[in-house]
């Protein structure tokens, strides 16, 4: 019987022993598991928030983008404006004035050297006057 005592014992221990290593694996397991988890959700957080930022920094870039272009078309369609309203005005001068002589667009003038002379303009335009000098 002392050997059914001694196997019992033994075979408790044994099962005692191996529960014991059994209950530390899985709470090392536990832990692993836990600082795992811990550690993916650090860096999902990470990810997270560099992505936010990103898009918040190409959302600031796209919007300093439109401003300037805006500005860009802004600034070309006044100097587009100005230079409209420049040419119209110098053909408003050039085509209304009150104090032009009247008889002022039949004469051109030729400036040689030195001197200046006014001759009559042939009347007619271009084709008439190629017409007159080619075929009499």
């Amino acid at each position: 019987m002392r050997q059914l005592k001694c196997c019992e014992v033994t075979d408790r221990c044994f099962k005692e022993a191996v529960q014991s290593i059994s209950n530390q694996f899985d709470t090392k397991k536990n832990e692993a598991i836990c600082k795992l988890t811990q550690f993916a959700n650090e860096k999902r957080e990470e990810q997270t928030a560099l992505k936010i930022r990103l898009e918040n920094e190409h959302s600031a870039s796209m919007k300093l983008n439109d401003q300037i272009e805006k500005k860009l078309k802004k600034k070309n369609d006044l100097h587009d404006t100005d230079e409209i309203t420049c040419l119209e005005n110098s053909y408003k001068l050039r085509y209304s004035s009150q104090d032009k002589p009247d008889g002022f667009l039949d004469f051109e003038f030729i400036v040689p050297e030195m001197e200046l002379q006014i001759k009559p303009r042939p009347k007619g335009g271009f084709i008439s006057r190629f017409l007159r000098t080619r075929f009499g």
